[in-house]
């Protein structure tokens, strides 16, 4: 009835968090978070959640099940919210909405938007632990430090010219493409607009699922 009433009698008493909750299993859970226990290991890997949940969803990355479907494209997801995320890109739906300057576009994630919005304010929170080059996009990053495994501490110039060039890019408002499905008529497949995709968007998907499965 709590879920009707809005009663939440379980308070947390971490200091500055405040949040309540309907049951107390919900609020000895959301202590793991200020406590930074993680008893929920992966038995092939070693990875460890602070949730059973969490760590049933990243066994998944070992067995390769994906048991969610999306009933347009038929691309598979190995959770239900990466599946409601990926449906936006049919529907066009774009919740959030930056409100920055009056700049006003729309993005189907909240991390494609905070993504976004370091292109207003120049943010780099990504930091190398090796140079101290930083950088907007943990995509970046990540093909940045892969450049050290290669040349070792230092980068050439011109590599390092390649991957300012590739930020800048990504700043840029790209032209929207058109989402589509298939549909049977006859046993003959038909290509179904459904509407406009923001291309940037549309690269960042795979990241963005990706980066779900961590804590």
């Amino acid at each position: 009835m709590r879920t009707h009433t809005g009663d939440r009698p379980y308070h947390c008493d971490f200091e500055g968090c405040g949040k309540s909750f309907i049951t107390k299993g919900h609020l000895q859970t959301h202590m793991l978070i200020h406590t930074g226990e993680k008893p929920y290991v992966c038995k092939i890997c070693g990875k460890q959640y602070s949730r059973s949940g969490r760590l049933k969803i990243h066994e998944r990355t070992h067995t390769g099940e994906k048991p969610f479907k999306c009933s347009v494209c038929q691309k598979y997801f190995t959770e239900n919210g990466n599946l409601k995320t990926h449906m936006r890109i049919h529907t066009g739906e774009k919740p959030f909405r930056c409100e920055f300057n009056g700049c006003g576009r729309s993005f189907t994630t909240q991390g494609h938007l905070t993504d976004h919005r370091r292109k207003h304010t120049n943010a780099r929170p990504y930091k190398c632990q090796i140079c101290n080059i930083s950088f907007m996009r943990s995509s970046t990053l990540k093909a940045h430090n892969k450049k050290h495994q290669t040349h070792g501490n230092v980068i050439p110039a011109a590599e390092q010219n390649e991957e300012e060039k590739s930020e800048k890019s990504n700043s840029v408002e790209r032209q929207p493409v058109k989402a589509q499905k298939l549909e049977e008529d006859g046993g003959k497949k038909l290509i179904i607009e459904l509407g406009n995709i923001d291309s940037e968007e549309k690269d960042d998907d795979r990241e963005d699922y990706e980066s779900n499965d961590g804590e």
